[in-house]
């Protein structure tokens, strides 16, 4: 899939009905969606970020209150606080008489989020790594290897990153490393999918950092993980977002 940039002069309006491709997704949306109860909004967040995930929303993608109130009858209330989350996550974007739209795709976004998530890998690893057991390097290896296909599931980063973070017992530093997993996550349909799939054998990888955690060399881990992204994303940069700055590594 090419990516369609730059995006502020061709905003894609997604209307959510039959013709935009979302019958499965409002089936399984209605099938759960009880506006009685306090779970709309964590609902509407993970129906909205699956979508942006998958790209079936894609950057620059305009997004309507209205849309979503009435395919699915409820209050523009819930829809505007799942929105203003999605805001804070950086997936969305609110323009004063513009509306709501995907964020748009960019080098310095990128450059961001990695360095963020190294960042906060070398606060999380110190403490969690001591309290992984050896069932779980296992199972995370086995997850490693998934996903680096073209059809792995949102849920399998998730699922590695928590396994790899969770024991540090550091609930709010682990919730922001998750907002960047989602983040970063949506440049998969814009190629990034394929590019991790080219390189999945190229070192470091994934399990070169799960090697160094498990001789618990932490330093060797943040030096895999960093350069794991910087090799992966220069490429992604020089084939989609040629018309861009290059992103400039400390």
């Amino acid at each position: 899939m090419l990516l369609r940039w730059p995006l502020e002069h061709s905003i894609t309006t997604v209307h959510f009905t039959e013709s935009a491709g979302l019958e499965s997704t409002e089936h399984q949306f209605m099938s759960k969606l009880d506006p009685s109860t306090t779970t709309v909004i964590p609902f509407l967040v993970e129906q909205i970020r699956n979508l942006i995930w998958d790209g079936t929303l894609l950057p620059g993608a305009q997004i309507k209150q209205a849309d979503l109130a009435k395919k699915y009858n409820i209050s523009h209330i819930p829809i505007r606080e799942a929105m203003r989350i999605l805001e804070a996550d950086g997936l969305l974007e609110n323009f004063p008489n513009k509306g709501v739209r995907v964020a748009p795709l960019s080098t310095v976004e990128m450059q961001e989020v990695t360095l963020e998530i190294v960042g906060l890998l070398s606060v999380l690893l110190p403490h969690a790594v001591p309290h992984l057991k050896p069932e779980s390097f296992a199972k995370m290896s086995t997850l490693a290897r998934e996903m680096d296909r073209p059809d792995v599931p949102p849920e399998t980063h998730l699922e590695f990153w928590m396994m790899l973070v969770g024991p540090s017992q550091l609930p709010h530093l682990n919730s922001r490393l998750l907002q960047l997993i989602w983040r970063g996550g949506r440049y998969f349909k814009a190629g990034g999918k394929v590019i991790f799939t080219e390189m999945a054998e190229v070192h470091p990888n994934r399990e070169d950092m799960l090697a160094a955690c498990k001789l618990g060399d932490i330093q060797a881990a943040l030096v895999a993980i960093k350069t794991f992204f910087r090799v992966r994303i220069d490429l992604y940069t020089s084939r989609h977002l040629k018309s861009l700055p290059p992103i400039e590594w400390r």
